[in-house]
């Protein structure tokens, strides 16, 4: 049935649409980070322990923390808009 593929077609464009505005909204988030907040994140979620964090970059403990969460937050806070 030409109709039925023809749905499926629009459904996955549908969806490819989504996810690449998806993908565009991450991106243009993650811009509007601070490079000084945002390399410390991005470690954390690699699977770097905070300390580990610190020692690398060189930045106190309190500080990495204090960058991490704050990332955090304004990433949550983008993405739910």
């Amino acid at each position: 049935d030409p109709a039925y593929y023809s749905r499926i077609m629009d459904e996955s464009r549908t969806e490819e649409v989504d996810r690449n505005y998806d993908l565009e909204k991450i991106r243009n988030a993650i811009k509007s980070i601070p490079e000084s907040h945002f390399i410390p994140f991005e470690m954390y979620l690699s699977g770097f322990k905070y300390r580990e964090i610190a020692e690398r970059t060189g930045v106190s403990l309190g500080t990495i923390k204090s960058r991490i969460f704050h990332c955090r937050k304004k990433l949550k806070a983008i993405l739910v808009e």
